[in-house]
């Protein structure tokens, strides 16, 4: 099992050989791919290093942009005009303003309950179809008796930053992903091995979905209508049928194998897989009686994390660079 402890160490790694959940929304995004910061002419870089073509640490107002403000940024979710970004290591949640230039970012203030502890690791990010309630994986808890405790899942009340633990015991719990009818949440629970399906209204289980084997830990999840798909560390890309509340999951089937599944997400009969030691993402068909790869599109040398689109671009973040990035919808 990998902890989040170590992923750093695992991910500077991957960097040196060569190799690295995401919320849907309307709106107008404002990149221009090609414009960023960043050799590949497919990427545009949103922050940091943001800005005019070559620039690396400024907005295209000249205001510099803190580096450590996205500290390690994991889990990322869309919703109009504002992409939610997850900064792991920075221990906080930063909205990007997509129709501004330079794409500026603040910090969302959080406020919690007496004696609930704060986000310290968060990782997957979702959000609402109103864009009014922002869901927070963090990986782990508190320490305890030198060991840190289960992780937990909250609701962030964008407006005020009112927090909410929705659902709390969980083991080291990673991407995140609404049904599509907004009444469930799927977790990444990558510690355990499974994919856990929860109520947003009060973070009970719904189901549970097995993997296929027992070296499988997913790491980010995606879920349509009937289906809900999940990549996991053992390079595969999982596929099972949403079942009704205490009904039995069955075994998942193999949608794709990959050298390094991360972000997962969805569109138009098309899964989009993040795969960081390829630097690339790729494009899978679901239509066809067999789910095929259709495209692979470099984004070299960035290593793609977690995903999130807006039915125009796709965005990923890159924890190695700190970068969050953005190309056309493939």
């Amino acid at each position: 099992m990998l902890k989040r402890a170590h992923w750093p160490i695992l991910m500077l790694t991957l960097a040196l050989a060569g190799c690295g959940g995401g919320g849907g929304g309307g709106g107008t995004p404002a990149p221009t791919p090609g414009t960023g910061s960043t050799s590949n002419s497919n990427v545009t870089t949103i922050a940091p290093g943001a800005g005019p073509a070559g620039s690396t640490s400024s907005t295209a107002t000249g205001q510099p942009i803190s580096v450590s403000g996205f500290s390690y940024p994991q889990g990322i979710a869309v919703s109009g005009s504002t992409l939610y970004v997850a900064n792991t290591s920075g221990q906080s949640i930063s909205a990007i303003a997509l129709n501004q230039p330079g794409y500026p970012f603040t910090s969302i203030p959080l406020k919690y309950s007496s004696g609930e502890p704060p986000l310290t690791q968060p990782t997957g990010l979702a959000i609402s179809s109103d864009g009014t309630t922002l869901y927070v994986a963090n990986w782990s808890g508190p320490v305890i008796a030198g060991q840190p405790g289960p992780g937990f899942i909250d609701s962030v009340d964008i407006a005020t930053g009112n927090v909410t633990r929705l659902a709390s015991g969980l083991n080291n719990p990673d991407g995140l992903a609404l049904s599509a009818d907004g009444n469930s949440l799927f977790v990444a629970n990558h510690g355990k091995g499974d994919v856990l399906q929860i109520s947003t209204t009060g973070g009970t289980t719904i189901a549970t979905y097995y993997p296929a084997s027992s070296a499988s830990y997913p790491w980010s999840v995606y879920a349509d209508s009937s289906s809900v798909y999940a990549t996991n560390s053992n390079g595969t890309v999982s596929k099972w049928a949403i079942v009704p509340s205490g009904t039995p999951s069955s075994p998942p089937t193999t949608v794709a194998t990959l050298a390094s599944p991360a972000g997962i997400t969805g569109a138009n009969g098309y899964l989009y897989v993040a795969d960081y030691q390829a630097e690339a993402i790729n494009k899978i068909d679901l239509t066809s009686a067999t789910p095929t790869v259709v495209a692979t599109v470099s984004v070299y040398p960035r290593q793609p994390f977690f995903l999130a689109h807006d039915n125009t671009y796709l965005y990923f973040t890159d924890g190695n660079s700190g970068s969050v990035n953005a190309i056309p919808l493939p």
